[in-house]
This record gives structure tokens, C-alpha cells and sequence, in this order.
């Protein structure tokens, strides 16, 4: 009997708390301003079989900084906020490392983040990730400070909330045209 009410316990708390997708790392705030001074090194690697993926978390008003600080190949970084229909992404520009720097942070949250080879192919990647919190306006997020390849990130919504996405027709058979 204890043991039938010990199974029910786990699996209710199972049950109910939140599913992850990937691994979380919550980064602390810091107001430095060395390029990526007082964050995160997470180190990866992407391979066709195993995509890269973690959630980091961040709080509205905030900078976030993304960095591939060294990779074996070309990659590219996409970044999904916790309201779903907003994403950004970074390839390169100067040289063949992302960079996502988010100031302001929209909305406070877990972001969740890809990090690939920039083309279909199955190469593996391997690289380092430097991960950042900082106080809104700070030198991490600058123009100046994200190698000259690209402004401040702002996050783009990807459909319209109200919008209804089409899907591609069918002929008679089901098959799709």
C-alpha cells in the first residue's frame, strides 16, 4: 500500500511540473563592461544527428548577449523569446562567428537557443557559447562592442498573432501539391 502511494506521489509531481527543452542555464546580472566579463561558458557542439539546444533564462529591461567566441566550423545562432511568435538569428557578417546581442529584452522569460552549422550538411560543430546578463545599456549590447557585424538584435515576430498560416493544398489522393 505505501509503495502504490509513494508511485502515485512521483507521478502526480511528474505530472505536473514544466517540460524543458534542452538544457537551462541562468546566467547573473552584472553591470562590467569587459566584453563578456561575468557571464557563462557553455561549451557545444552540433551534429546532424543531435542539434544544439538550451534555454537561457533573461529578465525584460535587461541586455543579452550571445557569442560564439570559438567554433571548428561556420555556425549560426537562433534565438526563440518565451512569447513563441518572436525569433531573431545571426550568421555573420565580418567573420564566420555569431553574435546576438538583445537590449532591451523584450519580455522576461526563458529564450531558447539553436546553434548549427550555417548550411544543411551534416558536419559537426564544435564551439563556445558566451552567455551574458547585463544591465540595460550596457557596452556588452553596443554596436561598437558587438565586432562591427551587426547593430543591436531586436526580435522579429514571425507571424502575425491573429494571422492563420496556409497549408499547402491537397489533391484527392491527400497527397500534398
Amino acid at each position: 500500500m505505501l509503495r502504490r502511494v509513494c508511485s502515485f506521489i512521483v507521478i502526480s509531481f511528474l505530472a505536473s511540473t514544466a517540460a524543458w527543452a534542452g538544457s537551462h542555464f541562468e546566467s547573473p546580472v552584472s553591470s562590467c563592461t569587459t566584453i563578456n566579463c561575468a557571464g557563462m561558458t557553455i561549451r557545444g557542439q552540433h551534429q546532424s544527428r543531435e542539434p544544439f539546444v538550451i534555454q537561457v533564462f533573461a529578465r525584460a529591461g535587461e541586455c543579452l548577449r550571445l557569442d560564439v567566441s570559438t567554433q571548428s566550423e561556420d555556425t549560426a545562432l537562433i534565438i526563440v523569446a518565451p512569447t513563441v511568435l518572436d525569433a531573431g538569428s545571426s550568421d555573420d557578417v565580418v567573420d564566420t562567428r555569431p553574435i546576438f546581442a538583445l537590449d532591451p529584452v523584450p519580455a522576461t522569460g526563458w529564450y531558447t537557443i539553436g546553434i548549427s552549422y550555417f548550411d544543411y550538411d551534416p558536419r559537426i560543430a564544435r564551439f563556445t557559447l558566451e552567455y551574458g546578463r547585463y544591465n540595460g545599456g550596457n557596452l556588452n549590447c553596443s554596436q561598437a562592442t558587438a565586432a562591427q557585424s551587426m547593430a543591436p538584435s531586436q526580435l522579429k515576430r514571425s507571424v502575425a498573432p491573429s494571422s492563420k498560416v496556409k497549408l499547402p493544398a491537397a489533391d484527392p489522393a491527400g497527397q500534398s501539391l
